[in-house]
């Protein structure tokens, strides 16, 4: 919430609690992943290709979309 800037630019109590609800609803319906990378660029196939998969793990049907997305790489 503290670097959420339309806390900041409404500064408005009940637009701060309709704010929070939609921040609760984030975190309990959206993934989060931390990709810790190695510094080596000549292993970046290797980074995007373990993105790849674990983001079709995690949108199950819509992968193909994403396939269709990354085959014009």
């Amino acid at each position: 919430m503290s670097h959420s800037l339309i806390l900041r630019l409404l500064n408005n109590k009940g637009a701060s609690a309709e704010h929070l609800d939609q921040c609760a609803y984030l975190v309990r319906n959206v993934p989060v992943r931390r990709l810790i990378r190695p510094h080596d660029l000549g292993r970046l196939s290797e980074i995007v290709d373990t993105v790849e998969s674990d983001l079709r793990r995690t949108v199950g049907s819509s992968a193909e979309s994403i396939d269709q997305a990354t085959a014009s790489r």
